[in-house]
């Protein structure tokens, strides 16, 4: 077994393989010569990857560590491991997948982990009107429309919006038969007093709960500025959902090469708008298993107890 495990790590000279790392079942790496025995005694090189159970905490050794005057405190992050792989797939989905995606053959510019998150909030509350901003290529307003086909909720609507037409979103609009299910292409800023008047008045015939997806310009205060403007369209049962809050981790990456990103995103834009109000809070019922989303923390709910 050693031989063979000898073997097969090639890929540095200085690396072999060392213990097993408990509770995941992954092999650890320790740095000292291939030549060397694996069970043959010595002094490990540090370890690259290390399990909290195989290697004594420095908290164990000195309980009471002090930095200047003050003591310091016991700090630990629950599944570093998981954490931070999460942040490096998502930064290689968004960049290298995610806007080479299609749905029904039309592009989509969304992960496939948050069309699973986003048919499992459709499923949940049945909306009878989805309100959608950045129609785009109108790829994910045939999603909508798909979600709803499916579930038989013919009588539901939905609303996209953008500030500038396709060629791609007419094509839908005049070929796809689920199009019946898009009442209004509207083209416009999603702030613009006529747009929010057509949204609000297809808000007042609606019977069933609503869904907002907020998708267009990601600028934190224009996304604020959503938020704000399109909340009272949401009741109890509603929900809304602020789309690419991802951004913030983004920012630097091809896909998000502006430093403005850092500070102003969707994200923030979320926190501004909890912290002014008690009437929204975070849902997280409708995350993909994997965790992988653009925009895991951009589901948000009315409170139970919040005026409408």
């Amino acid at each position: 077994m050693d031989q063979c495990l000898r073997s097969a790590v090639v890929l540095h000279p200085m690396i072999t393989l060392g213990q097993q790392w408990h509770g995941l079942g992954l092999w650890t790496l320790s740095k000292h010569p291939i030549s060397r025995p694996l069970n043959r005694p010595s002094r490990p090189w540090p370890l690259i990857m290390s399990s909290p159970i195989s290697r004594p905490s420095k908290l164990a050794e000195n309980p009471s560590p002090s930095i200047g005057s003050g003591a310091d405190t016991p700090y630990l992050i629950s599944n570093y491991l998981v954490r931070d792989l999460r942040h490096v797939m998502l930064k290689v989905a968004a960049n290298e997948g995610w806007f080479r995606n299609h749905w029904l053959g039309v592009p989509i510019w969304q992960l496939p982990d948050d069309l699973m998150g986003l048919q499992q909030a459709v499923t949940a509350i049945r909306p009878g009107l989805i309100i959608e901003t950045g129609t785009k290529y109108g790829g994910c307003a045939l999603f909508f429309a798909s979600m709803l086909s499916l579930l038989g909720l013919e009588q539901s609507r939905v609303i996209t919006i953008d500030i500038r037409p396709t060629a791609e979103a007419e094509a839908v609009r005049r070929e796809q038969g689920l199009a019946r299910f898009v009442s209004e292409w509207l083209v416009g800023s999603s702030l613009e007093p006529g747009v929010l008047e057509t949204v609000a008045a297809n808000v007042a015939k609606t019977s069933g709960p609503v869904l907002v997806f907020l998708d267009d310009w990601h600028d934190g205060d224009h996304v604020l500025a959503e938020i704000r403007a399109y909340q009272k369209f949401v009741d109890r049962d509603g929900l809304l959902i602020v789309a690419d809050t991802s951004f913030a981790d983004l920012a630097g990456t091809p896909v998000a090469p502006y430093r403005s990103l850092v500070d102003s995103n969707p994200r923030t834009a979320i926190a501004s708008f909890l912290a002014e109000s008690d009437a929204f809070e975070r849902c997280e019922t409708y995350l993909s298993a994997s965790g992988l989303s653009n925009f895991a923390d951009g589901y948000l709910r009315r409170k139970p107890n919040a005026e409408e």
